[in-house]
Formats: structure tokens, sequence, C-alpha cells
């Protein structure tokens, strides 16, 4: 009976799904003509023909699930939906392909050339080491060709005298491919398409969209196409480039026990510069994440912040380089970190509450006590590892997973682009009047810039987490615990805490 509700109540989500991709099908059409607009519309065409795509392979299996088609008339009526949005899908994909032909002959290009001493016409001068660069960030050829200023026959010519090899898609199969996949939503389970293309590109495996699309589908079908139909509202946002700006702080899911997890991201690119989960929220702690940041990124000409004691270390540094005068630091409400809020949303759904719903599960079975410094000092010692890799996983997803607002390009690539474009622009300057605060469209005020003098005193802006006295046993290491207990790390949790509470 409950597993009967169960299945209805996912039915009826399913066609609220329908419902809501049939309204944003019907706006798009009726906003006015496509090609007034043909980048966003095409993105937006894109992002209907892959729900399209969900919603028909969803449509299968509940068809497929009839033990008697033909006597059911529930079955009839599923089938003439399928047929309506393989008609709708059709259409889409149509639109689609007008779109790019006019976007295809609009594009003008310059070309670079080099002049040579013979006669004829100048020769193009192509580093294959900077073309197998960004192919190796997952660029398409068209895009690679549009950054050296060519057009795309020249750079297909170009690539034929070449010495690696450019392949377009990787060769596995599709169990091997769904095994990969597996082994990846162990590490975050409730990873979608988007970032599980991602993760894929993290493990050098270039795979079709349909493919990846499938896989998921047979590992979790309705899951599939009730994720990600939700309109996220997103405030307006707008920073020049890369290294502008990034929004740190600090997510407290899990500080009930006594665990905090520090977060960096670049507000023009979206590319997470790290995310890690601590025992402590100690100002030393956030600053050498941070240095670890700026020796893989570049220093960042502003960062933003809330005003935790934990930010202190990283804001004197910032005056110390940038100068005091330049509004380096920008402090206000953690509410206001748009970006850095955002993130924690999604690392929150795709990590953390994996364990939030674990560690409470230990709980309610008797298995942790948080009133308890030997148990707590086990579970730290066995899971912020495990967290950490999960967390590792995520930001390779993250920064690798296209982005359907920005041309279905990852963030990697936006932070490429956007540099490669500052370095000849007038955002390369660091006197540019382009640089004011007034282009940080995050909801900042002339009262966030951090006074040079700035010292906290309050209490209240001090989130402490308490350092336990007692020591872990010199037999035990953190790389012991990564591996499968086959019981989602409970067992080494045990294990650890009996050789804890032997030492102590």
């Amino acid at each position: 009976m409950a597993s009967h509700s169960s299945r209805s109540d996912s039915f009826s989500r399913f066609l609220d799904v329908l419902k809501s991709v049939l309204a944003q099908t019907q706006s798009l059409f009726e906003e006015g003509p496509l090609s007034d607009n043909r980048v966003a519309s095409l993105d937006a065409l894109e992002n209907l023909s892959i729900k399209m795509d969900e919603i028909c392979e969803t449509l299968v299996v509940f068809l497929n699930s009839f033990i008697n088609p033909t006597d059911d008339p529930l079955w009839e009526q599923l089938y003439h939906l399928l047929c309506v949005f393989h008609g709708i899908k059709k259409y889409i994909e149509e639109e689609t392909n007008k779109l790019r032909e006019d976007e295809e002959n609009a594009e003008m290009r310059t070309s670079s050339v080099v002049g040579t001493n013979n006669g004829g016409r100048p020769r193009y001068e192509i580093d294959e080491e900077q073309v197998m660069f960004l192919r190796s960030k997952h660029f398409t050829w068209k895009k690679i060709a549009q950054i050296f200023g060519i057009c795309d026959r020249t750079l297909r010519r170009k690539r034929q005298e070449f010495t690696a090899r450019t392949e377009n898609f990787s060769d596995i199969s599709e169990a091997d491919l769904c095994e990969v996949i597996e082994s990846i939503r162990f590490l975050t389970p409730n990873i979608g398409q988007s970032r599980l293309l991602g993760a894929l590109r993290c493990r050098g495996l270039t795979i079709q969209r349909w493919r990846v699309r499938h896989c998921l589908r047979k590992l979790d079908p309705v899951g599939t196409a009730l994720r990600g139909h939700v309109a996220i509202y997103r405030r307006k946002y707008n920073v020049p480039y890369p290294n502008f700006l990034w929004h740190l702080d600090g997510n407290h899911k899990l500080i009930n026990w006594r665990m905090v997890v520090h977060a960096c991201i670049d507000g023009f690119s979206r590319m997470v510069i790290y995310v890690s989960c601590q025992n402590n929220n100690l100002a030393s702690t956030v600053f050498n994440l941070f240095l670890d940041g700026v020796s893989k990124y570049g220093l960042p000409k502003k960062i933003r912040t809330d005003h935790g004691l934990e930010n202190v270390h990283v804001a004197r540094y910032m005056l110390q380089q940038r100068g005091t005068d330049c509004g380096s630091v920008l402090t206000g409400r953690s509410v206001h970190n748009v970006r850095v809020e955002r993130l924690h949303r999604d690392v929150h759904s795709g990590v953390l509450c994996h364990y939030a719903l674990l560690f409470t599960f230990m709980e309610e079975e008797g298995l942790l006590n948080v009133d308890s410094e030997e148990h707590l000092l086990a579970l730290q010692e066995v899971f912020i590892p495990r967290i950490n890799r999960s967390l590792n996983e995520f930001v390779n997803q993250w920064n690798s997973h296209p982005v359907s607002s920005a041309g279905h390009q990852s963030t990697e690539q936006m932070f490429i682009t956007g540099s490669l474009n500052s370095a000849t622009s007038i955002h390369g300057n660091e006197d540019s009047p382009a640089e004011s605060d007034e282009t940080v469209g995050a909801g900042l005020a002339e009262d966030d810039m951090l006074d040079p003098d700035f010292i906290v005193q309050e209490e209240l802006y001090a989130v402490f987490v308490p350092q336990t006295e007692l020591e872990i046993p010199s037999n035990l290491s953190s790389e012991q615990f990564l591996t499968d207990d086959g019981n989602y790390g409970i067992n080494h949790f045990i294990t650890c805490l009996r050789a804890i509470q032997e030492n102590n």
C-alpha cells in the first residue's frame, strides 16, 4: 500500500513537471521572434530540448511498467502524451537548427596572421600546445577557433598538422560508463546531469550528453526527470573579469558535530577556489586555504566576506598586498554575499546533507553521543577526510560542469576566456575607472568597505568551535578510514572510538 502511494505521488509530481515545461515552452515562443536574441534563445531551446528528452524517456519507463497495456486506458493516454512531446521536441530541434545557421552566417572573425618573405597570402601561426591545452579543458573546436580569431576550416586544416591525437569523444562501453558513474554517485549521491558531465571530464572522459543522460536514466529514471526543474531566482550580478572579486564564507550546517566548511568562489566565472571541511573556525585555517587558492589562481583584486573573526588574517593580507585605498576588502551580511551563499546551497545538497543525515541516524541509533569528547573526536577523525574527499570531487565536478546560462561553458572555461580577454582590455589596468565598486552588483553598500584600521572587538562575530584535549592513537591514520567498510564509514567510526577509549 505504501509502495502504491509512493508511486502515485511520484507520478503526480511528474505531471507537475510536464505542466511546468509546457508553460516554459509557451512562454518562450510568445515572447517574440527568437532571432531577436539568438544567444539567449539558443540556450533556452537547448535546455527545453534536454527536458523534452528526459520527459520522453521517463514516459517510456512508465509505459514499459504496464503488465497488460492494451487493457488499460491510462496506457493509451500516456502513449498519446509521448507522441505529443515527441512532436514538440522535433519542432524545437528545427527552430534550434535555424538559429544556429543564422548565427554562423552572422559571425565575423578577425584572423591573426604572420607575414612571410615569400609572395602569396600570409600564413596563420597556431601553437599546437595552446590548442591542445584549450582542448584539454573541453573547449569545442568552434570556440577554440573563435579564441584564435580564425575560422573553423582553418583550424581543421591546422589540426591535420598536429602530432597529438584530436578525437572528439572517448571510446568507452556503456557498461564501463555506468560503472564510472556509479563510483561518482558513491561520492556525491545527489549528482545531476550537468555536474556528472563535469565529473567525467575531470576523469579525462568526453562523453556525449545523450549517453550520460541515458546511463543516469537507467540508474534513477524518475529522480532524473524530477531533479532540476525548479526555476531558481537569481539576483542580477556583474563583475568585469576573473579575479576581480572573490567571495569567502563559512558553512555551519555541520556545526553540531564541530565541523565547519570553508568556501571561496570567483565572482566572475563562478569557479570554486576551495571548499574544505575543518574541525575549527580559526583565522589561520581560512588564511592558509586562501593562500593555497592564490598560489593556484592568482591574487584577487577584492574579496567579499562577512564580519566573522575567521576572516581577519585574509583581510589584513589583502590590505597589505592591494593597499588601503582601493576597497580591496568588502564586508557585509552573509545573506548579501550571493555567490558563495548559492555555492553553500549546492554544496549542502550535493555533499553535506548526506553526512548530516548519516550523523543524525547514528545519534538516533545510539552509536554517536554528541556530548562525549571521545565520540566527537572519533567522528572527526573518520569523517572529515571522507567529507573532504567528497568536497574535492564536488569542486572538480563544479568547475568542469557546463553552465546553461553561459553558452554551456564550464566555470573553468569562463575563467580562462575571461582572463584572456582581460589581458588585452581596459580591465587589465589596475587604475581603470571601469573597476569601480559600482560594477559589483551584489547588494553592496558604501559602508561595506572595510576600514584599514578595522579591528573586531565584539565576540558576536566569532563562531567558536571547541577543541578537544584528547589525542588520536599513533597507530591510527586518516588514510585507513577512507576505505569502504560496507557501512558508510560507521564501522570505521566504531573501530576508531574503541582505540581512543583504550588510549585515554
